[in-house]
């Protein structure tokens, strides 16, 4: 099988220019005659891979649920790599009754090569499990090198009203602090509160989350709260997201990241206005917020109501980029994956702030789309991998689904190759709430759910990793 691909002149083209031949003089002695030499190229040294994980290529497992998995083990799995670029990765052990909900936080160990003993971090209860909703969010201060978790909690088991919590650990995850609640000085009871969003850069707590009850206009009262704060000082501090003239309220998901100076930019869903009989007047947004400068941007909209969405923030550098899930047509067929980036705001650009987004799949099949995650690469290029749940592509190309994009041949969109993917052709349905970073070395590290048991591929339910070999032609691996 073989992946198409489309859009090659969404980036701009990779690297630079090598640097001009100089010309050189020898002197023989200090009395003799300088002579001339003519230029010589200057020699281009070979690419020193820097020093990487000592995860396996391919496929593996880091946390199997064993023979007997119960509840969701392995759900709302979020990963964030280490000053080595290991995986840091929190995941949940759901439980029948949605109560006493272990979650748990493990990480690689160099030294034995195998993954630590899972922690377990704190406790969650009644986990709100739409599809495409993350409630679990790790992040990594890059200055500190201080972990954080912010996720959804309750002990409202009645109303079913969950806050946000967070915790973090100083000691590489070791030890964790207590628990506290993100929006307990900004409301006197829990507000339906889902979707934490994480980042942590030099002491400073960001998070970005749904709530439900704060701004209500007709019957309308669904909100994204920023909430910010010193790591260990005081109280959270909060920023209510904006609104359009043509949009009523926010919806689920959302995705926050910060830029390499560490501000805080949230993408996310606004809803269109509705009138007095329920019918929708206004459309659906994705826009981009930066709560601290005030800048609030449309990237795309449409008039048709989307049930299932999903959406991820990354920056290369100061730049964003966001991918996201949206059907653009009454019958909600695809396309329905989407990518866009700021426009180079050093450039006299005129029209919109965001370019115009670009389809990301190239086959009409492989739709869905849910857990999208964004990676950038250092020199900006993109890869978003997602939980292919829509469609007939499986038979085809596997699953979950990496799109990759190629300045030459624009983007693609297949599984790992046979060897290295978790199911055969005909299962489909793999890949739950999706992880993708770039290492140091441009390789992707892709961590998820593993949602049916592959014995051939030596991996069962729990949470899986996928690290990228040496060489991909045409997104299909090379062995090494």
């Amino acid at each position: 099988t073989s992946c198409t691909a489309q859009n090659a002149s969404q980036l701009p083209p990779n690297g630079s220019p090598s640097p001009s031949p100089t010309a050189s003089s020898v002197t023989t002695n200090s009395s003799a005659i300088p002579v001339s030499l003519p230029p010589r190229p200057t020699p281009t040294p070979s690419p020193i891979p820097l020093p990487s994980s000592t995860i396996p290529t391919g496929f593996s497992m880091v946390a199997d649920a064993g023979a007997n998995p119960g509840g969701n083990f392995g759900a709302e799995v979020s990963m964030v790599l280490d000053e080595n670029d290991e995986p840091l990765i929190a995941y949940i052990n759901d439980t029948s009754d949605h109560r006493n909900i272990g979650l748990f936080f493990t990480r690689w160990d160099k030294t034995t090569n195998r993954w630590k003993n899972p922690v377990r971090a704190a406790t969650m209860d009644l986990r709100n499990g739409e599809v495409g909703d993350r409630q679990v969010s790790i992040a990594r201060d890059p200055i500190t090198g201080t972990i954080g978790i912010a996720f959804q909690k309750t002990t409202d088991h009645i109303n079913f009203d969950p806050d946000i919590s967070f915790i973090y650990s100083t000691d590489g995850g070791v030890s964790w602090s207590g628990g506290e609640r993100v929006g307990e000085n900004h409301f006197n009871t829990n507000y339906g509160e889902s979707n934490p969003s994480l980042a942590i850069y030099n002491n400073k707590v960001h998070v970005g989350f749904f709530s439900s009850w704060v701004r209500c206009q007709a019957g309308q009262c669904n909100s994204m709260i920023y909430a910010t704060k010193e790591l260990g000082k005081g109280v959270f501090t909060y920023t209510t997201s904006p609104l359009l003239p043509d949009t009523g309220q926010n919806t689920t998901p959302l995705s926050l990241a910060i830029n390499s100076k560490g501000v805080p930019g949230i993408a996310n869903y606004l809803a269109g206005k509705v009138d007095q009989n329920g019918v929708q007047t206004g459309p659906l947004r994705v826009v981009y917020w930066e709560p601290q400068s005030g800048t609030f941007e449309s990237i795309d909209s449409t008039m048709t109501q989307n049930d299932f969405r999903s959406i991820s923030l990354a920056y290369n550098v100061d730049k964003p980029a966001v991918t996201y899930q949206m059907f653009k047509n009454s019958n909600l067929v695809p396309p329905n994956i989407w990518y866009s980036t700021k426009r180079d705001t050093s450039l006299q650009n005129p029209g919109l702030p965001w370019n115009t987004p670009v389809n990301v799949a190239d086959d009409p099949a492989r739709n869905g789309g849910s857990w999208l995650s964004l990676a950038l690469s250092s020199n900006g290029t993109p890869s978003i991998a997602y939980e292919f749940s829509q469609g007939s592509a499986s038979d085809r190309c596997g699953s979950p689904l990496l799109a990759s994009y190629s300045t030459s041949s624009g983007w693609s969109m297949c599984a790992p190759p046979k060897s290295y993917r978790p199911l055969s052709y005909m299962d489909g349905f793999s890949g739950e709430f999706m992880n993708m970073a770039y290492d140091r070395n441009g390789k992707r590290i892709m961590v998820f759910r593993q949602t049916v048991p592959a014995t051939n591929e030596r991996l069962s339910i729990g949470v899986a990793i996928w690290k990228e070999p040496e060489q991909l032609i045409n997104n299909r691996a090379v062995l090494p």
